[in-house]
């Protein structure tokens, strides 16, 4: 997993021997220039200022662990780094560019990161420690994300052979040398790495098994299987496997094929992979895109919104059933690529939850599709937020693989808390006012007198029961309670300038009876009605006082809107059914957006894409919408 390396100067709950990991997010490598360590440094959980000259310093040993799992001076060499202001990269963080000296040898760091004023007196440290790995020339490309892994599967296989028969360590060092030009060639693109490395673990099983079968394995055997499968690796890195970059999985602003990578990620049903849609139907989206750029103006609030996507990379043709017959899921991270093309044009991006489908049986698997959505959506200079959706935890996996409705296991979903790791919720990189570490937000854009807030509309409790399952299904729920409203009445809705105009955006409508009858949705929507109680009451500038007694969904709501006076607010802007809709609904306007993922129109133009911008014009309080693909063209006055 990709982590972000966060620390907090507040130390609460640190005592003096405890030593951070960071070896899930950063390791260094003999021979390595200028690795790039980037850590975000906050103050009681606000991001750190740096005042008084601060800078980050990295100092400590590189060599053995000892008895009490440390490298000191007797087991390890010195080494140390003192930053500039010009590593200070904003928001609390700092990127230090670490020199090759850092890494002297194989083995741990182990040793203090922090800060030191512009005397070189020590602020704040922390104990830390991180893997050096040896500077093998086995190891291609030191931005290859799996480098380690690998040399890790080779070096296994290369004990297990020669321990067997000494000419198959030769072999084996050829057939290294041959994969590693080339992972060389690769030039560190993550998704061709990871389809080798898979592969070669794949193999390599194979002849593990083959060994503790009998204890025998030819040397032709051998020679043949290592053959064969350069063979294979070949092939599928020329049939066009597509690329994510190294650095943040998907380059910015461009097309990615990433649904075309024939990676196979084994969840017990099996896979099947789908080609994307060919160069011209790129055009197609090209041309669409250049008309919606075309109708745009900079005075106004611009907003790219993108909502259900529902992106899963390969669908599961064999699955039990499927809920919803679709199998065209795999296209939609393309068209989040679509709508960044609008990069630097728009003020903010949204995506509206639904973000991936989380369909498949394995947990580990929805988990890093989810963490690859968030970074792509991250890829951008613009502002970007992505809001949860019912489907993002992947509760729908119980329709899918015969589960009963209230029987999904309680660990076989993706917590919110785990959510917010996935989507890196802690960086707050676009200065994003939250409440603590919550998947709803608010921030002002003062040039345009917009406040954007944005909602978490499944915001439900995660209780286990007495039989070890989730008492509430994410799929089947949408619901805010007490934090979330007792924030939006006292924080995100308070001291607005009387000139803002405030727009409100979440995932789930605000009309239950668009849900229809679905004797599976009975508890949908829990208390919406003190929501939309609370947005009229702010719309108006009057006092409001709510109350639910629902089993664990208690509400007591008091806000104070009378002293603040009427506020504009220009509607509620969501996506869920899959539908564009416009209605009005309890006093408020309810904007709905139909799904981005290629469903049923097949006819290689943009229709197999939809989102929109959201053009607010504050001067003349209109709402115009500039559809793409599927979505229309609308004007409203609000």
């Amino acid at each position: 997993m990709i982590s972000a390396i966060t620390l907090d100067t507040y130390k609460q709950q640190i005592n003096s021997a405890d030593a951070f990991d960071l070896s899930d997010s950063f390791n260094g490598r003999v021979g390595d220039e200028q690795v790039p360590l980037v850590v975000q440094f906050k103050e009681r959980g606000l991001a750190q200022r740096f005042e008084d000259g601060l800078v980050p310093f990295l100092t400590g040993f590189v060599g053995s662990l000892d008895e009490n799992d440390q490298v000191t001076a007797e087991t390890g060499e010195a080494v140390s780094y003192v930053g500039t202001s010009d590593d200070i990269v904003g928001l609390g963080r700092v990127k230090m560019n670490l020199p090759g000296t850092m890494f002297p040898q194989e083995g741990y760091f182990y040793g203090f990161l922090g800060l030191q004023n512009a005397d070189g007196k020590r602020v704040t440290t922390f104990n830390i420690w991180f893997h050096v790995y040896n500077g093998n020339p086995d190891m291609f490309v030191n931005k290859a994300p799996f480098r380690a892994e690998l040399q890790k599967v080779i070096d296994k296989f290369n004990d297990l052979l020669a321990s067997n028969k000494d000419t198959f360590s030769t072999s084996m060092n050829d057939w290294k040398q041959q994969v590693t030009a080339l992972l060389t060639d690769l030039n560190g693109d993550y998704a061709k790495v990871q389809t080798t490395v898979n592969l070669i673990q794949q193999q390599l099983t194979t002849l593990e098994a083959q060994i503790k079968s009998d204890g025998l394995l030819k040397q032709a055997d051998l020679d043949g299987k290592l053959d064969e499968f350069n063979k294979q690796i070949q092939a599928e890195l020329k049939a066009g496997i597509g690329a994510l970059d190294s650095e943040v999985v998907i380059a910015r602003g461009g097309h990615n094929n990433l649904s075309d990578r024939l990676n196979e990620m084994e969840d017990g049903y099996g896979q099947v992979n789908k080609a994307i849609p060919d160069s011209t139907l790129q055009e197609a989206y090209k041309a669409g895109i250049d008309r919606t750029k075309s109708k745009m103006k900079s005075t106004d609030f611009n907003i790219g919104f993108i909502t259900d996507t529902h992106w899963e990379e390969n669908y599961d043709a064999n699955r039990p059933y499927d809920a919803y017959g679709r199998t065209k899921y795999y296209d939609s991270l393309n068209h989040l690529s679509n709508i960044q093309q609008l990069d630097g044009l728009v003020d903010t991006f949204i995506c509206g939850g639904d973000n991936t489908e989380s369909g498949s049986r394995s947990l580990d698997i929805i988990k890093k599709q989810s963490e690859i959505f968030a970074l792509k959506a991250s890829t951008v200079e613009s502002d970007h937020f992505m809001l949860l959706g019912n489907h993002d935890q992947g509760s729908s996996r119980l329709i899918n693989y015969g589960y009963k409705k209230d029987q999904l296991p309680f660990d076989d979903y993706i917590h919110q808390d785990e959510i917010k790791e996935l989507w890196s919720i802690n960086d707050n990189e676009n200065g994003e006012l939250r409440d603590g570490d919550s998947l709803y937000f608010y921030k002002d854009y003062p040039d345009k007198k917009i406040r954007l807030i944005g909602i978490n509309t499944n915001d439900d409790p995660e209780i286990k029961t007495d039989g070890g399952y989730e008492q509430y299904l994410p799929i089947w729920l949408e619901a805010v309670r007490q934090k979330q409203l007792d924030w939006l009445a006292n924080t995100a809705l308070q001291n607005v300038p009387e000139d803002y105009h405030v727009v409100v955006f979440g995932h789930a409508h605000l009309d239950p009876s668009l849900d229809g009858s679905n004797p599976n949705n009975p508890e949908r929507h829990v208390n919406f009605d003190i929501l939309l109680n609370l947005l009229n009451a702010f719309k108006n500038g009057q006092n409001y006082s709510g109350v639910s007694s629902i089993a664990d969904f208690k509400v007591s709501v008091n806000a104070e809107f009378s002293g603040q006076g009427p506020r504009t607010l220009v509607g509620y802007f969501c996506g869920h059914v899959h539908q564009q809709i416009v209605n009005e609904y309890a006093g408020i306007k309810n904007y709905i957006f139909d799904n981005s993922f290629f469903e049923d129109t097949d006819d290689g133009t943009e229709k197999q894409d939809s989102w929109a911008v959201i053009a607010i014009d504050t001067a003349n309080r209109k709402i115009k919408i500039y559809g793409f693909g599927r979505t229309t063209d609308q004007t409203y006055d609000y």
